[in-house]
């Protein structure tokens, strides 16, 4: 592929080009007979954390989530991710929901006096926030 293995990583995407998605839902209980996993890769867990692996590096040294060793990847229990992605929220995700530069972010949250956890802040508390767009 022309670009390298980073070429993917150079593309934006309009946020127009991406509006028919947004009501895409999937429900597991949609699909009872399909065997899902119980747990995810290290890499699944950074995808529903919206983080990337450098920040998960903070995750495993506070322990927020457990990872085993399997084989040539790390696997964590996926209940235990969606509990903190369900607690906690990342940079990229607070930028997009409040439509602000992503590296405003760690200065906002200062100012509102949130502490920072791991690699984002309490997601209610986030929630809470009103920010002039």
């Amino acid at each position: 592929m022309a670009g390298g293995p980073n070429y993917a990583r150079k593309i934006r995407i309009l946020r127009d080009d991406l509006a028919k998605y947004d009501d895409t839902i999937f429900e597991e209980t949609d699909y009872p007979d399909f065997p899902f996993s119980n747990d995810v890769t290290q890499k699944g867990a950074e995808d529903i954390l919206n983080i990337d692996a450098p920040q998960m590096r903070s995750v495993r040294a506070e322990n927020l989530i457990e990872f085993k060793n399997s084989g040539v990847s790390f696997r964590a229990d996926r209940n235990s991710v969606l509990r903190v992605a369900q607690r906690l929220i990342a940079t990229s995700e607070i930028a997009e929901l409040h439509r602000i530069d992503p590296r405003r972010v760690r200065s906002i949250m200062k100012n509102y006096n949130i502490q920072r956890i791991a690699f984002g802040w309490e997601r209610d508390e986030v929630l809470r926030m009103k920010l002039a767009a």
